[in-house]
């Protein structure tokens, strides 16, 4: 039971000391004479609440200490003391708050929370003081508020939480297994627009081998594009040998050249020894009468400087053809792999048409 309660510096109350006696206390006044701002210390004291300093005395000024004393018969004294500042905005704050249980003293609980030796002290709850608006008599408040007053005091708040959780959550499943329904039904209903999915699944999977089918062949046009790509290349160097095809009537010239040199080689032995002869004609042509033996010596010099002159023509021939051999060879190699791609293929590249042996010989004879 409360015994006293000491109000100093709180809104309208300097210093207020109230002494209560067993049993039933009223409170009388006039309005505005601070009946509610007793209720409201007891509830600072209680609840470390309102929070910020907006409830010091107007007698103080800017800055002061508001205090709260509660002496009980059967506990110790509770007391909370605030030390109440003004910042530079004009704004009241708590600069410093200390509760005391006798003669121990509580700091740093925290902004709007009570120490729990403070709070088991006082024993207080919502049930404990009545709110200035509230019904004089419990029975002449609503249903609801009788039921939730019952349940604080038989301790049954938790039963009726429950019971509250658990008729919301009933209304919530009951929602939304309708939002379900609803959705089931628009579901079937855009369900049957898609009921001949079947013929279009077999649509889909004839242009699906199709569409691997259009694919192979564009993979076969690449590597005939490939292939017509290295033909065009043997093409090119075809061209760049036709400038020696004309070498051939060169052959055959050589072939005669040829033949004249192994005469000639003879006639250069035996020039040779007419050479060694000279001297000796040289001194018998005084008593021999040899000139036309000079005269014929001066033939077979001159028929020897020509076939030297058609050795170095033959000569540089015999390179030509080879460098046509190697080229022919290359060619030849080229339209053999190209001759195998097509069979591989077996389709023409240039008119698309399937090929067969026929065909494949055909184009070997006009590569």
């Amino acid at each position: 039971m409360f015994r006293s309660l000491k109000i100093r510096n709180f809104k309208s109350h300097k210093d207020t000391q109230i002494d209560f006696s067993p049993g039933l206390n009223l409170i009388v006044g006039a309005p505005q004479s601070g009946k509610s701002n007793i209720l409201r210390a007891i509830r600072l004291l209680w609840k470390n609440r309102p929070l910020g300093g907006n409830y010091l005395s107007s007698f103080l000024g800017d800055e002061g200490t508001t205090e709260i004393e509660l002496s009980l018969t059967d506990r110790p004294t509770v007391k909370l003391k605030k030390e109440i500042e003004t910042k530079k905005t004009g704004e009241k704050h708590v600069a410093s708050a200390v509760y005391s249980l006798g003669k121990k003293d509580y700091k740093g609980f925290g902004t709007g929370t009570v120490p729990d030796e403070v709070a088991e002290a006082l024993n207080l709850d919502d049930l404990n003081i009545q709110k200035q608006l509230d019904q004089p008599y419990l029975i002449t408040s609503s249903s609801g508020e009788i039921a939730r007053t019952i349940n604080k005091i038989t301790k049954l708040e938790p039963v009726d939480g429950y019971v509250k959780e658990l008729t919301t959550r009933i209304n919530n499943t009951s929602h939304e297994l309708r939002v379900l329904k609803e959705d089931i039904e628009q579901d079937q209903t855009e369900f049957d627009k898609y009921k001949g999915l079947d013929r279009l699944e077999r649509i889909v999977k004839k242009l699906e081998l199709a569409d691997r089918e259009l694919r192979n062949e564009q993979r076969r046009c690449l590597i005939l594009d490939r292939d017509l790509s290295l033909l065009e290349g043997v093409e090119e160097r075809v061209v760049a040998l036709t400038k020696f095809l004309d070498a051939e009537k060169y052959i055959l010239a050589a072939e005669k050249v040829d033949k004249e040199i192994e005469v000639l080689l003879v006639k250069d032995e035996l020039f040779n020894k007419v050479g060694v002869l000279d001297a000796e004609i040289a001194e018998l042509d005084k008593f021999l009468g040899a000139e036309k033996y000079i005269k014929e010596a001066g033939k077979l010099q001159k028929e020897i400087e020509r076939l030297e002159t058609k050795k170095e023509l033959f000569i540089t021939v015999i390179e030509v053809c080879k460098e046509e051999e190697i080229l022919r060879s290359d060619i030849l190699e080229l339209v053999d792999k190209y001759v195998e791609q097509v069979e591989k293929l077996g389709v023409c590249p240039v008119c698309l048409r399937t090929v067969n042996k026929e065909c494949i010989k055909h184009i070997r004879r006009m590569l």
